[in-house]
């Protein structure tokens, strides 16, 4: 079950009692009002269960809270497309996510130093859905698919980084300067973030 690496089998029993027990705590509330912060919070734990429970999750992506009990700043991994210059290559992320998401989008940065048009040399990304384009039916999991389609399409007309915008259409230059960038020192400590265990693959816990 790869969307859970990276977390013991008692760590996500303590995930998941804690999200019974804020459940349960809510439903005894006579209140029908809930600050901000409480509502992104139902909310991520809405996600985080959807993704534990999600039997086909997105080929390549990998997702999770950085520390079980906070669910605002969450690890994530993806491969880079198989058709693409990134083929075989892995992407740390960091999702952090504000105390009024989903209405404010979350910032979300490359921690893996990647060469791409629309990704600068700290991190940040230029990508429509989180800018201007974002809304409050999206999710963390789907902005994580549109990055990894970024990966394999770029937009050009908008470039954070010109040097690997001017270099796209030179698919050897540009994979060679690909290459360059990338710290596979990195990809070792993302895969031991997100190494799983056999133990994951049992739904009997959830």
């Amino acid at each position: 079950m790869a969307w859970i690496r990276g977390y013991s089998h008692s760590n996500l029993i303590l995930i998941k009692d804690q999200i019974l027990r804020h459940s349960a705590t809510a439903k005894r509330k006579k209140t029908h009002s809930l600050n901000m912060s409480s509502q992104t919070h139902r909310r991520l734990q809405k996600e985080l269960l959807q993704i534990i429970k999600q039997e086909s999750p997105p080929r390549g992506i990998f997702l999770f809270p950085k520390d079980p009990m906070d669910l605002f700043v969450w690890d994530a991994l993806i491969e880079g497309p198989s058709n693409s210059v990134y083929a075989n290559l892995k992407f740390k992320l960091e999702v952090s996510i504000p105390k009024d998401y989903p209405f404010k989008l979350p910032n979300v940065i490359f921690v893996t130093k990647t060469f791409h048009p629309n990704v600068d040399n700290v991190g940040n990304i230029c990508l429509d859905i989180l800018k201007e384009n974002w809304s409050a039916v999206y999710n963390i999991t789907q902005i994580m698919i549109s990055l990894q389609v970024l990966l394999e399409h770029p937009n050009n007309e908008s470039p954070l980084n010109v040097e690997a915008a001017n270099l796209w259409h030179d698919k050897l230059k540009y994979q060679n300067k690909v290459k360059e960038w990338y710290n596979y020192e990195d990809e070792v400590k993302a895969d031991e973030l997100f190494s799983s265990e056999d133990e994951f693959s049992d739904h009997s816990y959830i």
